[in-house]
């Protein structure tokens, strides 16, 4: 069973936080790739972060990345979602997750659409994918452990 570990650490106001302050103000991150569903001619992955989103019943994706890079056609358009922020009517695509730390790939037949370009994240990964791993959210420590 492959195990992650991240202990994070960030800047605040041109200082450097330890990492119990980094995973309260950054969340708990890790690297990813996505790609084209195995279902579909295949192309490169496309690296970044992916943050673990226990409050979001489907995985998410950057859909500029779905769009521009990977070039991912959507599954059904104008899904109406409810988030805190309001509700949107999002795309809805099929694609392929690699998590290269936990030696996970799947494939994902209904992801979320958002614009998550200035997050800076790639993935935010939900309560469909979570429902396979097990989470430890260490506040104390600043840490983060997943395993599949």
């Amino acid at each position: 069973m492959p195990i992650f570990t991240g202990s994070f650490a960030a800047t605040k106001r041109g200082k450097q936080v330890g990492p119990v302050v980094a995973l309260r103000e950054l969340g708990a991150i890790l690297p990813v790739s996505i790609g084209v569903h195995s279902a579909f001619p295949q192309s490169a992955f496309v690296p970044g972060l992916a943050l673990i989103d226990t409050g979001a019943s489907h995985t998410a994706i950057c859909v500029d990345t779905a769009r521009d890079t990977l070039r991912l056609r959507p599954q059904s358009a104008g899904q109406r979602i409810v988030t805190g922020a309001g509700a949107f009517k999002v795309d809805v695509y099929a694609c392929r997750i690699l998590v290269p730390a936990l030696a996970y790939e799947r494939d994902v037949d209904e992801v979320y659409g958002l614009p998550l370009k200035d997050s800076q994240l790639l993935v935010l990964v939900g309560r469909d994918i979570l429902e396979e791993w097990h989470v430890v959210y260490n506040g104390a420590q600043g840490s983060v452990t997943v395993c599949t």
